[in-house]
């Protein structure tokens, strides 16, 4: 394995992520239908806390994915490896059917150095992927890239200092790589009464121009709305009876604005119905 080593003035932390790189690509070819995602990360274990968070490393698969390829190893202060691959994987079903993949890991000790490649595959996600970069632990050598074909255009944000990402259009035949290091990410600590995803370096990408459409950014707000428009929009006789009912009561004038006529509706359907998350993981 290749040998990391802690520097000296981060030795008083708890856990150092001394490496870690996560790639998106766009399957060329599946002409960027799928995609598939690198997940690879080294890091150094200084604490009994730290000890107990990597005792289970949980493993990025659910329904919407498939596993690739895996691998774990540990790296004891002795030089010890401790190698897992695929048949170690262990899982544990909750009571509703969802399924938790996971290594079980024994024997670590202060020192030890924690190594975890996974590679799944999916459908490719278009209407936007929210990556965050920081976390509640240190981070040395961040690296992260997508890699699409180069009839997709993406559009990039840039959320809490995560900065702009370089293009490269040249080292991969008609592939476009957008990638960004950094060198150091500060560990950013949850505070029990304040918001913290949000406040997170992170970034989100979306498909904006296909290549086979007239329009840029087809993944906008705008598109997006009037799909669901049409969606939702598609009601029986008796759901269009009750509407207009409802609308009766309300009595809004014909000639008032659209808009204020917006605005008396939600008011009245949120006065009226209870609004609660339904998903409360959602992005």
């Amino acid at each position: 394995p290749t040998i990391y080593v802690c520097p000296d003035s981060l030795l008083d932390h708890s856990e150092v992520i001394l490496f870690s790189k996560r790639r998106h690509t766009y399957d060329p070819q599946d002409f960027g239908n799928s995609m598939e995602k690198v997940e690879h990360y080294v890091s150094f274990l200084n604490s009994d806390e730290a000890i107990e968070a990597n005792n289970r490393i949980y493993l990025p698969i659910s329904p919407s994915n498939s596993l690739v390829s895996t691998k774990a190893r540990v790296i004891k202060p002795n030089s010890e490896i401790m190698e897992l691959k695929e048949e170690d994987i262990n899982t544990h079903t909750d009571e509703i059917g969802n399924v938790t993949y996971y290594y079980a890991i024994k024997g670590l000790e202060r020192g030890s150095i924690v190594e975890v490649l996974t590679i799944t595959q999916s459908a490719a996600v278009f209407t936007g992927v929210h990556v965050p970069i920081q976390s509640d632990i240190l981070q040395l050598n961040c690296h992260f890239e997508v890699i699409a074909p180069s009839h997709l255009d993406l559009n990039l944000l840039d959320l809490n200092g995560f900065g702009e990402m370089n293009l490269d259009t040249t080292s991969l035949e008609d592939l476009n790589v957008w990638s960004k290091t950094f060198d150091f990410v500060p560990a950013l600590e949850q505070e029990s009464s304040s918001f913290y995803f949000p406040y997170l370096i992170q970034t989100i990408y979306k498909l904006n121009y296909p290549g086979i459409s007239g329009s840029g950014n087809v993944t906008g707000y705008n598109g997006l709305s009037e799909n669901m428009l049409t969606y939702y929009m598609q009601w029986s006789k008796k759901e269009r009876k009750v509407f207009k009912k409802w609308l009766k009561t309300l009595a809004i004038p014909e000639d008032m604005a659209d808009l204020k006529k917006i605005q008396i509706l939600e008011q009245w359907l949120k006065t009226n119905f209870a609004i609660f998350n339904a998903d409360e993981g959602g992005m």
